[in-house]
């Protein structure tokens, strides 16, 4: 019973790190195709600058923002990211 308990638990976190993953690409692929823009060298610069590699939670709270940032930079209210 203990062992199932682990089984599960380990399942659900590779689940959440699979859906963190998926997010993650999906908004590199978003930014690149609407903005051209590559948020992998957003990624490397904040890498370096705190000097060690991002979790998956921070690369997708790096992306986000850096989204709400040209956004807000952009003279078009209508665009949708």
């Amino acid at each position: 019973m203990k062992y199932e308990s682990y089984l599960s638990i380990s399942k659900i976190v590779e689940h959440s790190s699979l859906i963190k993953e998926v997010k993650i690409e999906a908004l590199k692929s978003l930014v690149k195709s609407l903005l051209d823009i590559s948020l992998i060298e957003v990624k490397v610069a904040k890498e370096r600058e705190v000097g060690r590699k991002l979790t998956l939670d921070d690369e997708i709270e790096l992306f986000e923002n850096e989204i709400r940032r040209i956004r807000q930079q952009e003279d078009d209210p209508q665009i949708v990211i």
